[in-house]
């Protein structure tokens, strides 16, 4: 199986019912958008998602897909400070996606409640959603930026569960 047939199958495979993004026009994009990717952002995506796995519950995980931006209609997956039951009853702690447009061989990020990004490579984006900062970047697929977001999750899940208690 090559690299962008396992990225579609765990997009896939984390499609939650209770979002846009389980209809069968969204699992055409899905599928679009994962034969599309480099081998180099399928590389950097798959070690996210692995680094992910070791400190997010496998039921907080889900494929977001976002749309009308500037990059096009990204599609990706999100990570919530715990498992999702239902809408708005977990809170994103970052997405990671593949622009559709203008953007190849990057990923695009979002983090809510990480605070500042000290490297500076996410920036303020918009208003707060749910009275938490939101941070984005669009960083090239590599090793430096794979290291970088895993650390911007980590900062921003640990920050996420201490407020929770």
């Amino acid at each position: 199986m090559n690299i962008q047939r396992q990225i579609e199958q765990i997009l896939l495979e984390h499609i939650h019912a209770q979002y846009a993004e389980n209809s069968g026009e969204a699992r055409n994009h899905i599928r679009n958008v994962a034969n599309g990717i480099s081998d180099d952002q399928s590389q950097a995506f798959i070690s996210i998602h692995e680094h992910a796995l070791k400190i997010i519950d496998q039921g907080a995980i889900r494929t977001r897909q976002v749309y009308f931006t500037s990059t096009g209609k990204p599609v990706g997956l999100a990570y919530y400070d715990r498992p999702i039951v239902s809408k708005r009853s977990s809170k994103e702690v970052m997405a990671c996606l593949f622009p559709t447009r203008g953007f190849d061989n990057h990923l695009e990020f979002y983090f809510s409640g990480v605070g500042d990004d000290p490297s500076r490579l996410a920036e303020s984006f918009g208003p707060m959603r749910f009275g938490v900062p939101v941070l984005r970047a669009i960083e090239p697929a590599n090793p430096h930026t794979v290291q970088w977001a895993t650390g911007m999750l980590e900062i921003g899940f640990a920050r996420s569960q201490t407020f929770r208690h």
